[in-house]
C-alpha cells in the first residue's frame, strides 16, 4: 500500500485542490493520501477562512484519507519554518511514500538543484545575499537575485521564477527532504487555469485568493456552494472569517505586548519592533496597520506574520527549539476516512497520537511538546471566541469537538 504526502493549507479549498489530492494518487500510484494541514491560522499570516475541521471534512470528502494538523508554530511562519515543520513530520511518522506538491515550474529537476544549494548555502551565495540584503531588497528577492547573478540558472528560470509562491514552497520542502536525508520520493504537480493570486472566476479552478477577495456575499456563496456544501450550511454561521474579525484582539495584545521587548516573538526584528512601536498610536485594526508597517524590503505577508506571532504569543526560542530538537514528538488527527484509517496503526510507535484533547496532560509527557500543544489550545480559542462575537452562533471548543470521520 503506497502513500502520498500533501502539505496544505485549504484556505479555503477549492477545486484545484480536489485536482491536486487526485493527481497526486494518480501521478504516484498511491492508495492513500495523507495530509498535513495548517489549523485555524495560516502562513500568510491571518485567521483561516474557515474553520479547521470543517475543512478536514471537505478534504476527506474530495479524496484525502487521514488529515493532521500543522502545530501552530509551523503554521504561521516563514516558508522556510512552514517547510522544515511540516516534511519533518510527515518524515517523522514513517508512513509516506511520496510528497507531492504544486509548483509553478514544471521542471522538478530545476527546483532541486535551487534546493541543492540552499540547503547548504555555500560561502559566496552567503556574501551575495548579504549584500542584497543590504541594499533593501525583501529577503526571496534578495535569494533569488544572488542565486541568478551567481550564475546557478540559465535564462529561462529567472528570479521572477524562483519568487513565485509555490515555487518558493516547493524548494523550501526539498532542502528540509534533502536536509533529512528522507526516503520520501518528491512530486511536483503544475498549477492549472489559475495562478495563485489570480482573482478571476473565469473557470471552475479560480484560486483562494480569488475567493477570499469576494466582496459581494451572493457570488461568493454561489461560488463556494459549487465547491463544496458544507460551506452552504456553515456561511455566516463560522465563516467567512477575515482579519477584521480580530482587530480588537490583536490592538489589546499589541498594547499590552509592547510594555517589553517584542525581540521574544518569533520573526520581530529590531526594525518591525521600531516600526510597530512607533505607529502603535496609529493602530486601526489589523489589515490597516500591516499595510502603514509595509515597505520595500518588508512584505505585507511578513508584516502579518509578526503580528500574528504577538497576537498568538509565539517565541523565537519556542519555534528554533521545536526545529532543533525534531519536535512534537505528537501529531494531532482532525480526521480520516474509512480506508485512511488502515494507517493509524503503521504510524511509528514512538509517536503519541492525539485524537482527543482531554486528558492532553497525561499523554503528552513531554513539557515542550505540552507547550507546544498549548499554544494551539489557546490560539483556537481566541479564533473561536471571535467568530462566535461576530456570527453569534454557538461554537465547539477543543475539549468538545469530535474527530472527523467519514
Amino acid at each position: 500500500m503506497k502513500t502520498v504526502g500533501l502539505i496544505t493549507e485549504y484556505n479555503p479549498f477549492h477545486k484545484g485542490h480536489e485536482y491536486h489530492i487526485h493527481e497526486a494518487k494518480r501521478r504516484t500510484g498511491a492508495d492513500l493520501a495523507v495530509v498535513i494541514m495548517s489549523g485555524n491560522y495560516v502562513q500568510r499570516g491571518i485567521p483561516a477562512f474557515l474553520d479547521k475541521y470543517s475543512r478536514t471534512e471537505i478534504a476527506l470528502k474530495h479524496g484525502a484519507d487521514l488529515v493532521i494538523e500543522l502545530p501552530l508554530i509551523f503554521a504561521v511562519g516563514s516558508a522556510e519554518i512552514f517547510a522544515q515543520g511540516a516534511v519533518s513530520l510527515l518524515d517523522r511518522i514513517g508512513i509516506t511514500d511520496f510528497l507531492c506538491f504544486g509548483a509553478e515550474e514544471t521542471d522538478t529537476e530545476k527546483l532541486l538543484k535551487t534546493a541543492q544549494i540552499l540547503a547548504f548555502e555555500p560561502p559566496e551565495f552567503q556574501h551575495a545575499l548579504k549584500e542584497y540584503l543590504k541594499k533593501g531588497l525583501s529577503f526571496p528577492a534578495a535569494r533569488a537575485k544572488a542565486l541568478c547573478v551567481l550564475g546557478y540558472f540559465d535564462r529561462d528560470f529567472t528570479e521572477d521564477s524562483i519568487c513565485q509562491p509555490n515555487n518558493i514552497l516547493a524548494v523550501e520542502y526539498l532542502k528540509t527532504l534533502i536536509r533529512r536525508n528522507s526516503s520520501m520520493i518528491p512530486c511536483s504537480i503544475p498549477r492549472i487555469h489559475s495562478g495563485y493570486h489570480d482573482s478571476s472566476f473565469e473557470n471552475r479552478f479560480f484560486s483562494a485568493s480569488a475567493l477570499r477577495s469576494v466582496k459581494n456575499t451572493d457570488a461568493l456563496l454561489s461560488a463556494l456552494k459549487e465547491i463544496d456544501l458544507i460551506y452552504e450550511k456553515q456561511f455566516h454561521i463560522s465563516c467567512p472569517v477575515q482579519t477584521q474579525d480580530f482587530d480588537t484582539i490583536l490592538g489589546q495584545r499589541l498594547l499590552s505586548a509592547c510594555a517589553s521587548s517584542l525581540a521574544i516573538f518569533s520573526d520581530i526584528s529590531h526594525d518591525i519592533e521600531n516600526a510597530i512601536r512607533k505607529n502603535l498610536s496609529c493602530y486601526t485594526g489589523f489589515h490597516d496597520f500591516a499595510m502603514l508597517l509595509k515597505n520595500k524590503s518588508l512584505t505585507y505577508t511578513r508584516i502579518c506574520r509578526c503580528l500574528l506571532h504577538i497576537m498568538l504569543d509565539i517565541h523565537t526560542d519556542t519555534v528554533q527549539n521545536a526545529l532543533m530538537q525534531n519536535l512534537p514528538e505528537y501529531i494531532r488527527i482532525l480526521g480520516f476516512t474509512q480506508k485512511g484509517s488502515e494507517l493509524l496503526s503503521h504510524i511509528r510507535s514512538d509517536v503519541v497520537l492525539l485524537t482527543r484533547t482531554a486528558g492532553y496532560q497525561k499523554v503528552l509527557t513531554n513539557p515542550a511538546d505540552r507547550k507546544i500543544f498549548e499554544l494551539n489550545l489557546h490560539a483556537d480559542e481566541l479564533y473561536r471566541m471571535a467568530v462566535m462575537s461576530k456570527f453569534k452562533q454557538n461554537f465547539p471548543n477543543e475539549f468538545t469537538q469530535k474527530l472527523i470521520v467519514l
